[in-house]
């Protein structure tokens, strides 16, 4: 049996390591998505009428499909989207097809003009995912290049940014159309009627079924020019006769460019199975051959490839750091080569078996699953010396103590995954691939490490003479001071319980809106301070902000022009700026500058031999920059604290939400929001139409409204003002067999004002009378969810961050206590140290599970108590570490509270598992034999765990540190209440 065992661990083995070239490996996890995504275009739409006429009537159709969990609607400028998610379990495919039934059900209902919903969902096949980011510095060479790479395995697709297009534009006389009685609208049904392609049917030739067409294929633009568009006897006008045709490029909104040079980048997305290893080394090579073959510049400016090859190899380093210092530790313990030899082969049969698990199941590489295995080695090292040190005392039940031990800690990661999709990101590979390398530890303690243990002949530890006289002398004081400790057992569950804390303390307070509570806010601070505890000061502890330390590698200079700003006078401010940086050209490695409609970004990125006071002198010449261009906002952040020359205040900006029912209530209340937070001197930076993000920092977005008198028709009425405008909007046409892109464009559009605007006349009235042009603060999209409209509102507040939230606060409740129902202000506070409501409940719930789970296999009540004791006090270690010093608590650390749910009890488990064995002595030495024959491999698996978690401490990567931190915390305390607790409350329950 033995035999055959160590001979199918070989073979397996071999797989596990022949198998490796084929794992699929990403940056981040790919998930397939459960949305489908539903949008629609209209020409000449403001958001507002396309949420009326189209998105609203979409909503209601889709509101009615089953297993719909969510909704959320976008209506822009003539566009809008519906998104629509599903629950997890629900047939996309299914759902697909109903969206497309309720599409074609309401279709009638939009206006003639709509477009034709169209649905688009994510290929779980081709999730994209942007792996390279290229910049080139000569567009004409953009789609060679692209052609080129699309040939590689592994691409899904590559965009163009920065490019601009050739585009036909038709500058028409408006003096001629009128003339001759024609409009706009004359000439584009002329040209879409003569130049469309009319399906006739199918031909069956040479046993091959063909589509049949007509169309018409202009060879020349001339052919365009002679198109008639009118005729009235023998006069006949042409397209030429009224308009100018020119082929041109289409009109800048963006601009890109690195130190100086004009640049457009290619995105390139990677499939879903692709190894995004592999792919990028294939783009690399393929780049260097198009280097010298066009002599252009092919600059890599992101690579996702080059951030998983510093993962992995930050995960050989820990793993070898961790295994080295590992068996040296167990050499110490053991002193026996053959121990070593053991934990050796058995941790390279663990991790062939999990790599050839991994290819079977599919299971994605990635920067979690790395962090998982890494960590796993610890735990997987203290099943082996539990197995190791049981076979040398000749335990048979060693298999029963180790299943129930790597049992619990798996239940506990697998909770994970009933945690909601957007908090279990990340930590649900986490989970798994640990929960796997667990649960492949446990086959080969149980199956591989005995026979294999039989093969080398490990024989049973005699315990030395000198040995028994120590347990004597440490039997006596352990007893005593467990005697005394029990007397004094009250005091000590009350010092236990205090430290801890009372979670989700919470008394009602006065304030402006609740008249008829008890205690002041001031009074409450005490008493939380009193019986709060460490959970209290932990889960209110004051936020670390992020935005700067993520940033110190970096200057980062962000412009927002005036109302009016073209983006050429934009782009004059940020050429003078990239003239004063071209003289520390010495210095600036990079410089990466964005400009689009609404604001310039421009980033530094500093060459690294350069002395560290450099990059805050550069930055005060910013700033000087900035204060004489003073209509320009400047945001600058990066090198210590941020600055705008906005009053010279450093940014503190915070984030609320405003939803509601109907959009006119939420304006109206919202204006009177606006009206509330400009009276507050403290509040500047106002944005009642924020995106939400921290970097939107721009001034509110203004336009011109025309407001149209009810009694005319508002579309013809817009048509007309269209004419005196460019349209930026395209058709397309084909020319000589390739297909042009053209607009339409008024002559005289870049020179016609307002005032001409307000001269004209429509149907022979003045068109002053029938409009009024108003520039106010408007928003660029709405946006709905689950049929409630969202106002994302964003302002600054000159104080310090706690004072700013408590003030806050308190306007927040204020406004809410008179807004009418159905209506809510909601402050985005962003606290990190802070659970979310599902992982407060998850914790618990993991607490109950344990106890559960205990209760059936020691067919107890009581002793699973003792086992979940262990859990409050190792959170212990973990909330006083995170309270008292500057760490960041992110899903890392919540990640610790979850490993330590499931390994702080195992020591509990080994002893009570020993203390139930033990038969013919009495509960007071029970208590300490149990304790005796358990504490050494019980400490062996302690400082295991905490040695493989200390290589995560050099890298001070945010996840992975607060982690390690967290864990190593959380196991030091609950040492304590391993050899102090469990013996007391045995005693207590009198075992």
């Amino acid at each position: 049996m033995g035999f055959r065992i160590l001979l199918i661990t070989f073979i397996l083995s071999i797989l596990g390591f022949a198998s490796l070239p084929y794992l699929t490996i990403n940056y981040k996890p790919k998930k397939e998505d459960n949305k489908i995504r539903v949008t629609v275009n209209m020409d000449n739409t403001s958001p507002r009428q396309m949420e009326e006429d189209v998105i609203s009537i979409l909503e209601g159709a889709f509101s009615q499909i089953n297993e719909l969990k969510n909704i959320n609607s976008f209506s822009y400028y003539n566009s809008g989207e519906v998104e629509l998610e599903f629950d997890v379990n629900a047939n996309k495919v299914q759902k697909k097809f109903e969206v497309m039934m309720m599409i074609r059900q309401v279709y009638h209902l939009l206006p003639k003009h709509c477009s034709y919903p169209t649905i688009s969902r994510y290929n779980p096949n081709f999730i994209q995912n942007e792996l390279l980011s290229i910049s080139l510095n000569k567009p004409n060479y953009a789609e060679e290049i692209k052609e080129e790479i699309s040939k590689l395995k592994g691409i899904n697709k590559i965009e163009i940014q920065g490019e601009r297009d050739s585009v036909y534009v038709i500058k028409y006389h408006k003096d001629l159309l009128d003339q001759y009685g024609l409009s706009l609208k004359d000439i584009k049904n002329k040209i879409s009627s003569n130049f469309k392609n009319d399906h006739l049917g199918k031909v069956n030739y040479e046993a091959s079924i063909y589509k049949v067409n007509v169309g018409h294929n202009l060879s020349r633009i001339k052919d365009l020019a002679a198109l008639e568009i009118y005729r009235k006897g023998y006069q006949i006008i042409r397209l030429g006769d009224v308009s100018s045709i020119n082929l041109e490029q289409k009109r800048l909104d963006h601009l890109f460019r690195i130190n100086g040079e004009n640049t457009i980048y290619l995105n390139i997305y990677t499939q879903k199975k692709a190894n995004e290893i592999e792919v990028s080394d294939a783009v690399r090579k393929k780049l260097e051959t198009l280097r010298s073959q066009y002599n252009i510049k092919l600059v890599i400016e992101s690579d996702s490839s080059k951030l998983i090859k510093k993962e992995i190899d930050k995960l050989l380093k820990r793993s070898s750091l961790a295994i080295v210092i590992l068996f040296l530790f167990s050499w110490l313990v053991y002193q026996k080569v053959k121990v070593i030899i053991i934990l050796m082969t058995s941790l390279i049969v663990n991790s062939a078996v999990l790599l050839l698990l991994v290819n079977i199941f599919q299971i994605d590489i990635n920067i979690y699953t790395i962090v998982g295995i890494s960590i796993s080695i610890g735990f997987i090292i203290d099943n082996f010396i539990i197995s190791i040190n049981s076979l040398e005392q000749k335990n048979e039940k060693v298999n029963f103590v180790l299943f129930i031990t790597s049992l619990t800690t798996i239940i506990t990661l697998l909770f994970v995954l009933l945690l909601p999709e957007e908090e279990r990101k990340g930590i649900e590979d986490f989970s798994i691939i640990i929960s796997l390398n667990l649960l492949i530890s446990l086959i080969v303690s149980c199956f591989f490490i005995p026979y294999f243990s039989q093969l080398l002949k490990i024989k049973k530890v005699k315990t030395p003479l000198k040995s028994k006289r120590q347990s004597v002398v440490l039997k006596y004081y352990f007893q005593h001071g467990i005697d005394f400790l029990y007397k004094k057992k009250v005091y000590l569950f009350l010092i236990l319980i205090f430290t801890f804390g009372i979670p989700n303390f919470k008394i009602p307070y006065k304030n402006e809106i609740a008249k008829n509570t008890i205690f002041t806010s001031h009074e409450i601070s005490k008493v939380e301070k009193l019986f709060g505890g460490l959970i209290t000061a932990f889960l209110k502890k004051e936020k670390i902000s992020t935005v700067d330390n993520d940033l110190q590698d970096k200057l980062v200079i962000v412009m927002t022009p005036p109302f009016g700003t073209t983006l050429t006078t934009l782009d004059s401010v940020t050429r003078r700026l990239e003239n004063l940086l071209h003289s520390h050209q010495s210095s600036i490695e990079k410089v990466k500058t964005n400009i689009d409609l609404e604001q310039s970004k421009v980033e530094l990125t500093f060459s690294k031999n350069i002395a560290e006071s450099v990059p805050f002198m550069i930055k005060q010449e910013v700033i000087s920059y900035s204060k004489l261009n003073k209509q320009t906002n400047f945001d600058i952040y990066g090198f210590g604290k941020s600055f705008t020359n906005n009053n010279n205040i450093i940014p503190l900006t915070f984030y609320f939400s405003l939803k509601g029912f109907n959009l006119n209530d939420l304006n109206t209340i919202s204006d009177s929001i606006e009206n509330i937070l400009t009276k507050n001197k403290k509040i500047y930076k106002l944005n009642m139409f924020s995106s939400g993000n921290w970097w939107d920092n721009s001034t509110k977005k203004e336009k011109l409204k025309i407001s149209i008198n009810e009694h005319f028709n508002s579309y013809e009425v817009f048509n007309e003002i269209q004419k005196y405008s460019p349209l930026l909007h395209y058709n397309s046409i084909l020319i000589d067999n390739e297909y042009f892109d053209y607009s339409f464009e008024n002559k005289d559009a870049e020179a016609f004002t307002t005032y001409q605007l307000s001269q004209l006349n429509f149907n022979n009235y003045p068109l002053k009378s029938i409009i009024k042009l108003k520039k106010e603060t408007t928003e660029n999209k709405i946006k709905k969810s689950n049929r409630n409209y969202i106002r994302n509102i964003s302002l600054s507040y000159k104080s310090k961050y706690k004072i700013a939230v408590s003030k806050l606060t308190q306007i927040v409740e204020n406004i809410n206590a008179n807004l009418p129902i159905g209506y809510s202000l909601t402050f985005e506070k962003e606290e990190y140290s802070k659970l979310s409501y599902h992982q407060k409940i998850f914790i618990v719930l993991i607490v109950v599970i344990i106890y559960m789970f205990c209760a059936i296999l020691f067919e107890s009540f009581y002793q699973p108590l003792i086992i979940i004791s262990i859990i409050p006090i190792s959170f212990i270690g973990v909330f006083f570490v995170f309270t008292n010093f500057n760490f960041k608590f992110d899903e890392g650390g919540f990640a610790s509270l979850i490993l330590l749910g499931g390994i702080s009890v195992n020591s509990s488990i080994y002893i009570i598992d020993a203390f139930n064995n033990l038969k013919g002595i009495n509960s007071r030495n029970k208590t300490f034999v149990s304790l005796l024959i358990k504490f050494k491999p019980i400490l062996l698996t302690i400082i295991s765990t905490i040695v493989g978690m200390i290589p995560f401490l050099l890298y001070e990567d945010n996840f992975w540190y607060s982690l390690a931190i967290g864990t190593i915390s959380g196991l030091i305390s609950s040492i304590l209440g391993v050899v102090i607790m469990i013996p007391i409350c045995l005693k207590m329950l009198r075992y």
